[in-house]
């Protein structure tokens, strides 16, 4: 492997895997994912740079060694860089190539618990489903923001469900992307811009 480590416009230094000999990009690797990038993103290179990996990263404190093995990376037909990692192989060998897609896996089991805990409460006062029917945006977004500010002010539990502000406000959050994937026509902003 390659140990030479490049330092990008954005600051970030990451370490090179190898080179796609056809288009002559840089396949590197930042400790947590595989990384495609052009030679123009390249501001500078130097062995001394440390590496600044993110939390969970592959990289010990000190970049000395992976702690776990890094990626197998794979070049696609179209130069496309595959981490061949992250595809599910089974014992049979087959693969399944997840790369770009959604990680539910990786959701936290208690907040989503939460949120139910916080639906399930909420039957006591509508019927099963009632959010799904749509709102003015501005109903969940204001109950959004009341919970996040009795969270921020230091009030963890909601006091009428006992369920943290948190998951009371992912659930708002939730109604609000939902309202938006499929009420448009209930979006009330009042500070919305004029789209150019």
């Amino acid at each position: 492997m390659v140990k030479t480590k490049v330092r990008l416009h954005d600051g970030a230094v990451v370490r090179i895997q190898q080179i796609n000999a056809d288009s002559g990009d840089l396949i590197c690797y930042d400790g947590v994912k595989v990384l495609q990038i052009k030679c123009t993103d390249i501001v500078g290179m130097d062995v001394s740079d440390p590496i600044h990996p993110a939390p969970n990263s592959n990289y010990d404190k000190d970049d000395r060694y992976p702690i776990h093995p890094a990626p197998t990376l794979k070049l696609t037909e179209d130069n496309k860089a595959v981490d061949e990692s992250i595809a599910n192989k089974s014992t049979t060998g087959s693969l399944r190539f997840n790369t770009g897609k959604s990680q539910t896996s990786e959701l936290d089991p208690e907040f989503l618990l939460g949120m139910g805990r916080v639906l399930e409460k909420a039957r006591q006062k509508y019927p099963r489903g009632n959010w799904s029917l749509g709102n003015n945006y501005s109903v969940p977004f204001d109950s959004l923001m009341r919970h996040l500010l009795a969270w921020q002010s230091g009030e963890s539990l909601d006091s009428e469900t006992g369920e943290n502000h948190l998951y009371h406000a992912a659930l708002n959050l939730m109604m609000l992307a939902y309202y938006e994937q499929n009420f448009p026509d209930m979006d009330d902003r009042i500070f919305k811009k004029a789209k150019k």
